[in-house]
């Protein structure tokens, strides 16, 4: 599987090749928009982390592909059985 940084230099050397222009990774503002994807990616691995942590109920694999509720409804449920 290529990466985007290989994507996105084949990209640009297929569009602008022909006009003599290329990518310098030398270049302040190519390296500032590489930190900040960079960035952003680990930002969304931490909050992709927060939210399976958030939704790990602790039932086995074969429990979850049981259930058939919502999480709305699995939250109400119990109070409703125990009223």
């Amino acid at each position: 599987m290529c990466s985007l940084d290989s994507l996105f230099s084949q990209f640009v050397e297929a569009c602008f090749g022909p006009f003599a222009a290329q990518l310098s990774s030398k270049a302040d503002p190519y390296r500032e928009l590489e930190k900040e994807a960079a960035d952003l990616m680990s930002c969304l691995h931490e909050k992709l982390e927060k939210r399976r942590h958030a939704l790990h109920t602790g039932l086995a694999l074969n429990v979850r592909t049981r259930v058939k509720l919502t999480t709305h409804e699995l939250k109400v449920s119990p109070i409703v059985y125990l009223e």
